[in-house]
């Protein structure tokens, strides 16, 4: 069970205590050398090659953790984002609000003011298949289904500690498309929300002529309390801000590359919130022409200059 409350340096779940980040450390080459022509050359190169490997190390990140439809561009948020987090204490769950606003903020991503019908769902609960399936019965319109009913499906049964679910449209405008928020009917699933709303996004229309450009009408993550044992709400916080601004393979190999995403790869020791690389990640992605077949080397090239300075 996720317990309540946090302490100053984060939050924590099933008691863990967060810890501070350590800081980074510098990168420093070699000790000097007593020819200072050969040291200026050998830094030089060094210098060279470290930039490369960098450049490499930063192309297997975007194109590991962000999913690409075929030669097209990477889904995001273009209508303001609207998130509710249900199923946790209100402390708990305003903490991770802010996280995702933070988050979006850093990145550019729309936010909506108060009063929002919500488009980012962030449901917390010991039930995940009982709240899914009670929710998609109460909502047909739940679930995006231009790829059959067999992901939906495989999104339910998932055993993941965070999964998601992204409803996608193409281009602009389209038939609006209705996402009702869960409510006390829901409470056999073990979470309970007030109030419920209504989620307008834009459908799918194969006529448009800027077909590709992708973005979300909206996005389900849900957290399974069973599954998340052992580490900080800020760490969760940072996993379902990233998982909720981009489409994340969960499953990226990203290596030694610093990221929340290592927080369920078994990594012993997790970064405690987004890490450099993470907000260079969305800051590309948010900073870049969703509609133009340029983004992915966009994207690279942003991520690159953000992880230099």
């Amino acid at each position: 069970m996720l317990a309540a409350g946090w302490v100053a340096v984060g939050c924590t779940i099933a008691g863990v205590r967060a810890t501070a980040a350590r800081p980074a450390q510098a990168l420093a080459h070699g000790g000097a050398s007593q020819q200072p022509t050969a040291s200026v050359g050998q830094v030089t190169i060094q210098a060279l090659r470290d930039r490369h490997a960098l450049r490499a190390a930063v192309d297997h990140f975007v194109f590991s953790t962000l999913v690409l439809f075929g030669h097209d561009t990477y889904p995001r948020w273009d209508r303001p984002i609207c998130p509710l987090v249900a199923g946790l204490p209100k402390n708990d769950g305003d903490f991770i609000l802010a996280r995702i606003s933070q988050a979006a903020r850093a990145a550019g991503a729309p936010l909506a003011g108060r009063g929002c019908h919500p488009d980012l769902f962030v449901m917390a609960t010991s039930r995940p298949k009982l709240l899914l399936r009670l929710w998609w019965k109460r909502d047909p319109n739940l679930y995006n289904t231009h790829d059959g009913i067999a992901p939906v499906w495989q999104f339910i049964a998932s055993h993941r500690p965070v999964h998601v679910w992204y409803n996608i449209a193409l281009g602009c405008g389209g038939s609006p498309m209705s996402t009702s928020a869960p409510d006390g009917s829901l409470a056999a699933a073990g979470v309970l929300i007030s109030g419920g709303g209504t989620v307008c996004g834009q459908g799918v229309d194969t006529l448009l002529v800027n077909a590709t450009a992708r973005k979300f009408s909206s996005v389900i993550v849900v957290i399974n309390k069973r599954r998340v044992h052992g580490m900080t709400y800020g760490q969760l916080a940072a996993y379902i801000a990233l998982v909720g601004l981009a489409q994340i393979n969960p499953d990226a190999k990203v290596g030694a590359v610093p990221t929340i995403l290592h927080l369920f790869q078994g990594v012993q020791h997790p970064p405690s919130g987004l890490t450099a690389w993470d907000r260079a990640l969305l800051y590309g992605l948010y900073h870049t022409n969703s509609a133009s077949t340029l983004q992915v080397s966009e994207i690279n090239l942003s991520v690159l200059k953000k992880i230099e300075q």
